[in-house]
C-alpha cells in the first residue's frame, strides 16, 4: 500500500499542525480535507508513501492524530478536542 484514503465523521477535523504518526504514517505529507454537516465533519486523510507500507495478513497498523473543533458557533477561536487513532487490519485470505 503506498495510496490509501480513509474517511470517518466527527465533531471536529483533523488538525494539520497537530502531531500525527503511526505505523502507516507514510514518508510523505497526509492530505486531508474535511466537510462540515451541521456540529459533525467528514474527514478524508490519504496516506502517502514513496513505496509500499507492507501489511501482511493478519498483521494491523496504526494511524494517530489530533482532532481539533470549533470553540463555539461563529468563532474563529479553536480548542483542542482529541486524538484519534485509527487501527487497519489487513484480512487473512
Amino acid at each position: 500500500m503506498n495510496h490509501a484514503a480513509i474517511s470517518f465523521t466527527a465533531s471536529g477535523h483533523i488538525d494539520p499542525w497537530g502531531n500525527s504518526g503511526g505505523t502507516l504514517k507514510g514518508n510523505l505529507p497526509l492530505t486531508l480535507n474535511e466537510s462540515s454537516y451541521g456540529t459533525l465533519e467528514t474527514n478524508n486523510i490519504i496516506i502517502n508513501n514513496s513505496d509500499a507500507l507492507l501489511l501482511q495478513p493478519g498483521e494491523r497498523g496504526t494511524l494517530s492524530f489530533s482532532l481539533r473543533g470549533d470553540a463555539g458557533a461563529g468563532k474563529n477561536v479553536r480548542h483542542h478536542l482529541d486524538a484519534g487513532v485509527i487501527v487497519i487490519r489487513r484480512r487473512r485470505v
